[in-house]
């Protein structure tokens, strides 16, 4: 207020206390104001200035609890002086949730605090548009006023009647809030039907779905989980451990094609964002087995390992994928595999993991590629013990299997040779495994059907699951465009921001999101005045 003049300070605040007696029923006299003053008082200029009062209080740097205070009087002066200005109630809902300590101390010394009005503001301001941050801290604010936890679901129960059907997000966040106090008061199965009904409204609820995943995980479709990593990569198209993460599912669920065109976008991706550094073999070795399994993709094995070898990097797991193997830089490990899996030579094999083992005899890798040839050597006993010394993965579970069959333990070689396709679908060891199941007459299945998932997935997605990888100075543009050209001090200046999306992905706007919806306007001013206002 101090930078107002005293006149004008004065006026303001003569306005201000006429319209917060109104308000109450009164006035200033004490007399009881007729319904017919209380209508005469209307005047949309006066409050679009207590507005900018309020704001200017309001968004001022480290904004204090008076300094807050006094905008939240101003905005009800400005809501008594015309009920339908759009900008007052989501300000007046910001203000009236702050500094909520501080209105615990006001309800205790005085019996006054905002639950009334946030509750009324908030049925006032949330519908389809509304920020759904906002109405969530109105929320927090209400629950935070609320005493015991019994107190707060009823308070949770009457909203979702009151918001059903308004706002799918904000009706999500509710059925979230109290899925949380359900499980805490250990009603598990309620708590499971709430999260249920929070992710069918807003499928970007992750803590939603991480809660189904941790109450009812034999609920959760393969297809769930995929289209939620799916989701994720929508969000967030830039973020390479998000693309990674929905890529190593699609190996692991034999989406073959699917996967090595999301490998495909994550290189593209990890180019983009580290121009001078290598491809890693994390991307690279996956993206190849995944075009291995994938017959109409078996080309760019080859395109892949020579775009590897111009870095002047060898990687025998990717030579063998294209078909080259004719460097002699590897390791004894490499070179076991090779010898165990790509071109099985038993000698050879069993040379190279003795050489492997005998240099790093602490790893399970080593120890099952040694395992495993020992079993082709027939040595049994002593492939036993290394695999029984060992954590078990892939290459140890088939030599398992080779040892259980020998054994004539026909339904537990099955098993262990299931097992260990299963930990890897795609690789040299699975496609090994798949051909002793087809010795014994048996087929590998899969838990879950890839086709099925493609076409669950294709129904929300589309057919082209992995989108093409744009940069994200193409995928969507930003602009602020002002109406006048010329413009005269104090006067108003109008103007739209326009966001427009380019891609055929819908652009997801949170906060973990690609784009979270900041956006910053430079302005310069010339003319009678020239100035640079940032940001």
């Amino acid at each position: 207020m101090g930078k107002f003049h005293k006149v004008k300070s004065g006026l303001i605040l003569s306005i201000l206390v006429f319209c917060s007696s109104v308000s109450a029923g009164q006035l200033p006299g004490g007399a009881l104001a007729n319904s017919n003053q209380a209508e005469a008082l209307f005047s949309p200029s006066v409050s679009e200035k207590f507005y900018e009062i309020a704001y200017d209080l309001a968004n001022s740097d480290n904004a204090t609890y008076v300094q807050n205070e006094q905008a939240v009087t101003f905005l009800m002066a400005a809501m008594n002086l015309d009920k339908d200005s759009s900008d007052v109630c989501p300000l007046l809902l910001k203000c009236a949730c702050r500094f909520p300590e501080q209105h615990s101390l006001q309800r205790i010394a005085e019996g006054r605090n905002y639950f009334d009005l946030v509750y009324t503001l908030l049925q006032q301001y949330v519908d389809e548009n509304a920020d759904t941050e906002l109405a969530s801290n109105a929320v927090s604010y209400l629950l935070g006023q609320t005493g015991s936890s019994v107190q707060k679901q009823t308070l949770l129960q009457q909203m979702l009647g009151i918001f059903a059907g308004k706002n799918p997000v904000f009706e999500s966040e509710l059925l979230t809030r109290l899925g949380t106090l359900k499980l805490q008061a250990n009603s598990s199965e309620e708590a499971e039907q709430y999260f249920r009904r929070a992710y069918q409204n807003d499928r970007y609820n992750k803590f939603a779905f991480s809660k189904l995943v941790e109450l009812t995980p034999q609920q959760v479709s393969p297809s769930e989980y995929l289209e939620r990593l799916r989701l994720d990569f929508r969000e967030n198209p830039m973020d390479v451990q998000t693309v990674l993460a929905f890529c190593q599912s699609c190996e692991q669920m034999q989406l073959y094609d699917t996967a090595a065109d999301a490998y495909e976008y994550c290189s593209k991706l990890f180019a983009y964002l580290y121009p001078s550094d290598p491809l890693p073999p994390d991307i690279y070795i996956p993206w190849s087995i995944s075009c291995y399994n994938s017959p109409m993709r078996q080309f760019k094995c080859l395109q892949i390992a020579e775009t590897v070898s111009r870095t002047g990097k060898f990687d025998i797991r990717l030579e063998s994928l294209s078909g080259r193997n004719n460097s002699p830089v590897m390791t004894p490990a490499h070179l076991a595999w090779f010898y165990n899996f790509v071109i099985p030579m038993p000698e050879k094999a069993m040379q190279w993991s003795n050489r492997a083992f005998s240099a790093d005899p602490n790893s399970p890798l080593t120890a099952s590629l040694l395992a495993y040839a020992l079993t082709q050597s027939r040595e049994f006993s002593s492939a036993m013990s290394l695999i029984n010394n060992f954590e078990h993965n892939q290459i140890s579970n088939l030599a398992l299997a080779q040892i259980q069959l020998e054994e004539g333990r026909k339904v537990q070689g099955i098993e262990s040779l299931n097992r260990a396709i299963s930990n890897d679908p795609g690789s040299f060891a699975a496609e090994r495994a798949k051909s002793i199941l087809a010795e014994n007459g048996e087929k590998y299945v899969p838990a879950v059907s890839p086709d099925s998932i493609k076409t669950n997935l294709a129904n929300t997605f589309g057919a082209n699951l992995v989108p093409d990888f744009i940069p994200p100075e193409q995928r969507f543009s930003v602009s602020f465009n002002v109406k006048q050209r010329q413009l005269s001090y104090g006067s108003d200046l109008e103007g739209v921001i326009s966001i427009v999306n380019k891609s055929a992905e819908p652009l997801v706007i949170s906060n973990e999101s690609m784009f979270q919806g900041n956006v910053r306007i430079d302005a310069v001013v010339s003319g009678d005045l020239n100035q640079r206002m940032s940001n």
